[in-house]
């Protein structure tokens, strides 16, 4: 898996070899021009190289604008090396394979070598108390180890998807569809809001118990940006499962930020 200097080192390694080939037939052609010429033609032909050594030093003295830089080096071949990597980064370490096929969010360590998503083991555990990979029976302490180290190394995975949609590379993330690996759970719990946006960004969509959720956890930024931003399957008038919506959560947790958020906040 090409690592993010990797990936750039080969592009540079690619551009400089196709200029410097370039450079070389220019210079090719006005030699041999040179060498067969005499006259009238030898005169042309330096005359050829002399223009071509002057466009190439004009366009070393004369820095490239966004535009032609962006047309030579379309900003799509680095985005989608780099966003591929992010996926399959994302895919190999960092996703329940078994339950949940997404991303972490409270991982927990079985005796059976596995991790499994806290919730998905529970209700697995509640009907049977064996390996749901191995039929092995397990110990009910599984469901109280936690893998803390498995998901702080997720949410930094996590934390760096904010760069690559600031880089410009959203369109690529959706056309890979990392958002069906992807849920609010992780944003929400750390109140991050950079990484909120950033999965809303690439097509990580909603339902109607994520602002109550978000309110619950009582985060405001959290809740404000839900709020403003509504990806798709938000509802403001939305309930959990107990039928609660995001304000009457927020009055009975006695939490007046979020209260106002809900309040004072227009989508």
């Amino acid at each position: 898996m090409l690592k993010r200097g990797t990936v750039w080192a080969l592009y540079a390694l690619v551009w400089d070899a196709s200029s410097a080939g370039a450079v070389r037939l220019a210079s090719g052609g006005g030699r041999g021009a040179k060498g067969k010429g005499k006259g009238k033609a030898a005169g042309e032909a330096k005359g050829t190289a002399k223009a071509a050594a002057q466009t190439t030093g004009d366009a070393k003295a004369k820095p490239k604008t966004k535009a032609e830089a962006g047309a030579e080096a379309p900003a799509a071949i680095h985005c989608g090396a780099l966003a591929k990597d992010w996926k399959d980064t994302l895919e190999d370490n960092f996703v329940d394979k078994v339950f949940t096929h997404v991303a972490f969010d409270r991982p927990l360590k079985a005796s059976d070598g596995q991790s499994y998503e806290s919730f998905a083991l529970q209700k697995w555990f509640s009907r049977n108390q064996t390996s749901p990979v191995t039929r092995q029976p397990l110990p009910a302490t599984d469901l109280l180890n936690e893998n803390t180290d498995l998901r702080a190394r997720t949410e930094e995975h996590l934390r760096r998807l904010p760069a690559l949609v600031e880089a410009g590379c959203a369109a690529e993330l959706q056309n890979l569809k990392v958002a069906t690996s992807l849920t609010l759970a992780v944003p929400l719990r750390l109140g991050d809001v950079a990484m909120l946006r950033a999965f809303v960004a690439v097509g990580v969509g909603a339902d109607s118990g994520t602002l109550p959720q978000a309110a619950k956890l009582g985060n405001t930024a959290t809740v404000i940006a839900l709020f403003r931003e509504m990806p798709p399957g938000v509802d403001v008038n939305g309930v959990d499962a107990d039928g609660r919506t995001a304000l009457h959560i927020a009055a009975r947790m006695g939490n007046t930020d979020v209260m106002n958020a809900l309040l004072n906040a227009n989508p």
